[in-house]
């Protein structure tokens, strides 16, 4: 049906050709309970905190179709509430994305994406009042999403952006001594419906 309505209705002017495309979605999240695992007799109980950011950034090479790079961080931090001992969860990968605006329903435009990034991901803890922070796993990471979403623009410049998808992710396990991969090559895959929220903003390119 979107199809159908976007084959009669014309672009407006924020995704037109030699415009800078600048986009951003961030999350937080804070586990106040915190968690608890029981293995046999000992039980642990953590607290976390979880940080993610995606900016984009690139280029409409034709009208409705920005193409560039993106970075996606992410940190997870994990405190042991009863000797005190931390831990910490680390990505980041960098890849090209492409997005194509197919329709403006009144300031709202739906559109598709595609994006593959490659990165490092990284496990450290550290005891105690340790002021070191030992690094226990190395991982090469792989990340593959597609999806679509829509994005509302409140004028020529600034828009609220929604994404939703499949995202695929997958890990090799590196060595902890010299960095190179483990002989049995181990691989960790996961997959997920992933929704964000976010800011677009639309840059017009002096001539």
């Amino acid at each position: 049906m979107i199809l159908f309505v976007a084959s009669g209705m014309t672009m407006r002017a924020q995704t037109e050709r030699n415009k800078i495309f600048i986009a951003g979605a961030s999350s937080l999240n804070l586990l106040a309970g915190g968690e608890n695992d029981k293995f046999g007799d000992n039980e642990y109980k953590y607290s976390e905190i979880e940080i993610e950011f995606t900016p984009k950034i690139g280029y409409t090479v034709i009208d409705n179709m920005p193409i560039g790079l993106f970075i996606d961080t992410y940190r997870e931090f994990y405190k042991n509430k009863d000797n005190e001992n931390k831990a910490r969860e680390s990505q980041l990968l960098i890849g090209p994305f492409i997005r194509y605006y197919f329709a403006d329903l009144v300031g709202l435009m739906p559109y598709a994406e595609a994006s593959i990034g490659f990165g490092t991901y990284r496990i450290a803890s550290k005891a105690g009042t340790d002021d070191e922070w030992d690094i226990y796993d190395k991982e090469i990471a792989y990340n593959f999403r597609i999806g679509g979403g829509l994005t509302y623009f409140f004028n020529d410049y600034i828009g609220v952006d929604m994404f939703m998808g499949f995202n695929h992710e997958s890990w090799i396990q590196k060595d902890e001594s010299d960095g190179d991969r483990d002989n049995d090559n181990s691989k960790y895959i996961y997959n997920e419906f992933l929704m964000q929220m976010g800011i677009v903003c639309m840059l017009k390119c002096k001539k």
